[in-house]
């Protein structure tokens, strides 16, 4: 699975819909590593083409926390 989503559902409306209930975009958003839209699509399950969800932990991605949120490692988007 790549970074961004395989093409779009609706070619007249080219969006990509994410859910992703709240407590876990909160962890995220805690979690004390340089993120991007990217590393977290990434935890992606599709759903069908168009539509995805991020159910997974930053943890359960593989992420280990640096305390560095401001620098991108080398060979991440």
């Amino acid at each position: 699975m790549s970074g961004w989503p395989e093409g779009e559902k609706f070619q007249e409306m080219p969006f990509h819909y994410n859910i992703q209930p709240l407590l876990n975009m909160q962890n995220w958003m805690r979690f004390r590593v340089y993120l991007s839209i990217l590393t977290i699509l990434r935890a992606r399950t599709e759903i069908e083409k168009g539509f995805s969800k991020v159910e997974k932990t930053p943890q359960e991605s593989g992420l280990v926390e640096s305390n560095d949120i401001v620098t991108k490692p080398k060979g991440q988007w």
